[in-house]
């Protein structure tokens, strides 16, 4: 297993996005992924409930 420290300090803003994962109409998980705000500063612009986070 590979791991490594997190590279943001506590003073970093982060952008959280949380999305609901459906197979066939059913729930089945909720996805919470935090991304430093300093990489992704205009991710708003990009997001949409029919995109990929991997394709931005």
């Amino acid at each position: 297993m590979i791991t490594c420290e997190p590279s943001i300090s506590p003073e970093d803003m982060l952008n959280s996005l949380k999305r609901l994962r459906i197979v066939d109409n059913i729930p089945v998980a909720i996805e919470l992924s935090q991304i430093p705000y300093k990489f992704c500063s205009q991710i708003e612009e990009y997001i949409s409930t029919k995109v990929s986070l991997y394709k931005v």
